[in-house]
């Protein structure tokens, strides 16, 4: 086969996967900043020298995730100021590399430029990641799958060519990812399965060794990152509160089958309709067993997928108050691979010929293809707006607020003199953590005493304003 055969249709898939994740995310770009946006962005604003990012990058914090929340927020204000639209097109770009990364990785696992594109289509329009693209703050998830994808294909180069550039790079990619969220430690387990799955696929040259040779070097890095992690993150495993865990069979159980209905789509059903919502998930497993047993060539794909998304979401199965769909993230690239097999392995006989098969036979697989495309688009369009108008974590009601306030303050005081102190009032507890706790006013006023007012009380009751103090009323000129 041609050079150009095998390139054609890989460049249109990437064109088709670059164009459903625009129009499943676009609409994005349009949302403002929102709670913790304006808590790192006041960090960014105070990093003004090179030892300054420094002395951020290594200063300790509740989670210790230096490279979203301070390399991303320092660069994104240089570039975009207080811009959140240049900020929302970040995010978007992460997700839209992550989907071609997975449909590369996808296309080197299995050899089928179907299967890797079903996959990406899957992963780029799925509801899963809604939160992580429209919270700016999301970009955390957003930056640790980009680079655990980028490291496994670095890894996967190193393999073939031997060049210590490429290993090198690959480990530096997998330290962003410990540095960018904590459930980038399952990684070298992802690597063993390669080892035991992905090397025994036909004309692959490495071998099972080698796998855990680069296991056991990604497992040194995770060490060190742990040693790290354990002088800068205050946080540890709590008995109670939003990230308490358990380690009960029950917990973990009901946390795997939540995140189960998540990829699946049908997770609105567990309350409504659970009866449903099982029947959906018990056929398609046993479509996936059914398809591992018939089609021999989506045997290693359909494992890996599966062993994937069981893996990566260990640091999630333990924790009992939060099971928010976007944490998902990095478990749904495992979950695209196995729903991307199973919608490829019926076409096979398709395809069996080739682009250069029977005409009626291309037209028949072209035709099927872009319909279950244009079927799954429409159900995740429907799944986003569910989303939108669900707000999970409040974070677009919230994102809202802090434009009402960020007009209204900026309209009422253009500038404010160095040194004055601006007094906020009628925030309610929750208006008050969409604009950061103060933060927000701090970017706006640099130099500017910020005082939020508690709830119920006002300006004279936390201070004497005397002839430098300033009020600003939330809905209302003072």
């Amino acid at each position: 086969m041609s050079p150009r055969r095998v390139a054609w249709p890989a460049l249109v898939w990437i064109l088709i996967l670059t164009a459903c994740t625009v129009m499943a995310y676009g609409r994005s770009v349009h949302v403002f900043f929102s709670q913790d946006d304006f808590v790192f962005l006041a960090r960014a604003a105070g990093v003004s020298s090179a030892g300054g990012l420094v002395r951020s990058l290594a200063a300790a914090d509740h989670f210790y995730r230096p490279v979203p929340r301070v390399a991303l927020f320092v660069a994104e204000l240089r570039l975009f100021g207080l811009n959140a639209s240049g900020f929302h097109l970040v995010n978007l770009g992460l997700h839209t590399g992550n989907v071609l990364l997975l449909f590369l990785l996808c296309r080197r696992l299995s050899g089928s430029t179907l299967l890797a594109g079903l996959a990406g289509v899957f992963f780029a329009a799925h509801h899963v990641p809604f939160l992580a693209i429209y919270w700016v703050s999301g970009a955390q998830d957003l930056c640790m799958v980009f680079f655990l994808l980028l490291s496994l294909h670095l890894c996967l180069r190193w393999l073939e060519v031997r060049r210590s550039l490429l290993w090198a790079a690959a480990l530096l990619a997998f330290a962003f990812a410990l540095l960018s969220k904590e459930p980038a430690v399952t990684f070298p387990l992802i690597v063993l399965l390669f080892a035991f799955i992905w090397q025994r696929q036909p004309g692959t040259s490495a071998r099972t060794r080698q796998f855990l040779w680069c296991a056991s070097r990604y497992a040194v890095v995770l060490c060190l990152y742990l040693l790290v992690r354990s002088q800068k993150a205050t946080e540890s495993i709590q008995a109670e509160g939003p990230y308490a865990w358990a380690l009960s069979p029950g917990t973990v159980l009901n946390n795997l089958y939540t995140y189960l209905c998540d990829a699946l789509g049908v997770r609105d059903w567990l309350a409504v309709a659970p009866q449903r919502a099982a029947w959906v998930c018990g056929c398609v497993l046993a479509l996936v067993a059914v398809t591992f047993v018939a089609s021999r060539r989506y045997r290693a794909p359909i494992a890996l997928g599966l062993a994937w998304f069981a893996i990566s979401l260990l640091p999630m199965l333990f924790l009992t108050q939060r099971a928010y769909s976007y944490y998902a993230y990095l478990p749904l690239a495992g979950m695209a691979i196995v729903v991307g097999s199973l919608v490829a392995a019926p076409l096979e006989r398709i395809f069996a010929g080739g682009w250069s098969g029977v005409p009626m036979r291309r037209i028949a697989g072209g035709a099927f293809v872009s319909l279950c495309v244009v079927c799954w688009l429409w159900f995740s369009a429907g799944q986003i707006r569910a989303a939108t108008e669900q707000d999970p974590a409040g974070i677009l009601s919230k994102s809202v607020v802090a434009r009402q306030v960020s007009a209204e303050v900026q309209s009422l005081y253009p500038t404010l003199p160095t040194g004055s102190t601006l007094y906020v009032e009628g925030l309610t507890e929750r208006n008050a953590w969409a604009v950061g706790n103060g933060d927000m006013f701090r970017l706006y006023y640099p130099g500017v005493v910020v005082v939020v007012v508690p709830e119920g009380e006002t300006s004279e009751t936390v201070g004497n304003r005397g002839d430098s103090g300033y009020v600003y009323r939330f809905g209302g000129d003072r």
